[in-house]
């Protein structure tokens, strides 16, 4: 009823490679052939629900599909259409018997004529099922095609599934073939990219990042696995439209948000835990996400109130995300981000934290924060918006003086390290000399609304 599978995109440069690496197991080879259904407003897409008829070898079998919210797992329903010439045509009624399939089909189970077929993938799979520690994994590799009509996009990934066994093998044998081979992690379906092609769109919209709440029933339990697994949750298809180079600016904030809520929780834990070691890797990661991000923004703020076009600023966009998506693709990436999803999944936690203590070490971190009024400023570790909202639902802090002084401290480190940024790119002086400007006139007023906030809380 669930597949449990990890799926990593080939870079070009290593696909011969990888290529070589699986025939070398002595794979079982098998062409698939599977068309795609949806509703003309793609009902089930915006579910993240699909459902497909594939042939595989002689056989169809049609599947069922859905989301379980969790990035690892996925709810699955196939049945045995049979071995026939042409493909059958969807048949719903079994689904009426499963209570989640029903959820997944809610408008369509009782009129499958609406369903119609969007598109298709062509594929040739190459798979081994091997043994690793007391688990057995399924290497599947894709090459191919997805889309319709004369729309087509190439398929080039290599899939794990956990046949039987532990998450956290499945885990450790993909980091293994990371290290060797260079993949990188891709959450996005088949079924999501055909669907995009077929509404001739390119990226998917980026998740909302939204925060825990904690009932009374959770205080006493471990907290760091489902903190773990909710920021993750809408990172990890923000890195791969990053790392595609198709996303949006929602995807860069998207990413960015669920860093910094990831580096909060994580900070928390003692400095002798694994994940503690990856720390600094993340800060570095959302750093280049909120350099990015504090050029687009400049950009859209000056826009307005000029004809001109930057070159020097656009060209410095344009490497940004060139940067970014090599970083998201990059092999410490792709490592961190499966250590993220193996502590998610762990049944014991690493960390005993609970979270009772997760608030109580929350708020001394917070108090340790603004306990001076001037220690934001010189803090080297600039609170960043995102983590003053962290600390706003979790410690339920109201809109005060306080809480107005922070907000402007924040705004302020902004504007001053704009001006950094900006002092490093290469552009024409006149250019770069208008934002400095521009900003040195922001930094004004941010400095006046800053003063004034602070004469409110002595």
């Amino acid at each position: 009823m669930s597949e449990i599978e990890l799926k990593l995109q080939i870079p070009k440069q290593k696909k011969s490679q990888l290529v070589k690496a699986v025939q070398a197991l002595e794979p079982e080879l098998m062409p698939l052939h599977a068309q795609y259904f949806d509703t003309n407003t793609f009902e089930l897409a915006q579910k993240h629900t699909a459902i497909r008829l594939r042939k595989e070898g002689k056989n169809w079998i049609q599947t069922l599909k859905g989301s379980s919210g969790d990035a690892i797992q996925r709810y699955e329903l196939e049945i045995n259409r049979g071995d026939t010439e042409k493909a059958p045509k969807l048949l719903l009624k079994p689904y009426k018997k499963d209570k989640q399939a029903n959820v997944l089909l809610d408008g369509v189970i009782e009129d499958p004529d609406r369903l119609l077929m969007q598109f298709e993938t062509v594929v040739e799979r190459q798979f081994k099922v091997v043994t690793y520690n007391a688990s057995e994994i399924e290497i599947c590799l894709d090459l191919g095609r997805v889309g319709q009509n004369e729309q087509f996009e190439d398929i080039c990934e290599i899939e794990f599934e956990l046949k039987s066994g532990h998450i956290a093998d499945l885990i450790m044998f993909t980091q293994q073939w990371v290290e060797q081979y260079g993949i990188w992690l891709d959450v996005r379906s088949k079924a999501e990219r055909g669907n995009l092609i077929a509404r001739s769109e390119k990226v998917s919209p980026a998740p909302r990042v939204g925060h825990l709440h904690l009932t009374k029933k959770m205080l006493k339990k471990p907290i760091l696995a489902k903190m773990i697994t909710h920021y993750t949750q809408p990172l990890l298809p923000c890195v791969a439209a990053i790392a595609d180079q198709v996303a949006e600016v929602s995807h860069y904030q998207c990413a960015e948000a669920s860093l910094s809520h990831l580096i909060q929780m994580i900070g928390l834990l003692q400095p002798t835990t694994a994940l503690h070691a990856k720390l600094e890797q993340l800060i570095a990661l959302r750093q280049q996400l909120t350099d990015y991000l504090v050029l687009f923004e400049l950009e859209e703020n000056i826009q307005p109130y000029t004809l001109d076009t930057f070159k020097g600023l656009s060209q410095s966009l344009s490497r940004a995300r060139a940067t970014l998506a090599h970083s998201m693709t990059s092999k410490e990436t792709t490592l961190v981000l499966l250590d993220l999803l193996n502590i998610a999944q762990q049944e014991r936690e690493i960390s005993d934290i609970t979270a009772t203590a997760f608030l109580d070490q929350l708020q001394q971190k917070y108090k340790a924060t603004v306990e001076t009024n001037d220690a934001m400023l010189t803090d080297k570790k600039q609170m960043q918006h995102h983590d003053f909202e962290f600390y706003i639902h979790y410690l339920e802090i109201k809109k005060d003086a306080m809480s107005k002084y922070i907000d402007a401290c924040i705004a302020l480190q902004q504007t001053q390290h704009a001006q950094s940024l900006i002092s490093t790119l290469k552009m024409l002086k006149t250019e770069q000399s208008f934002f400095m400007g521009w900003l040195a006139k922001q930094h004004t007023l941010q400095q006046q609304r800053y003063q004034k906030c602070i004469a409110k809380i002595k």
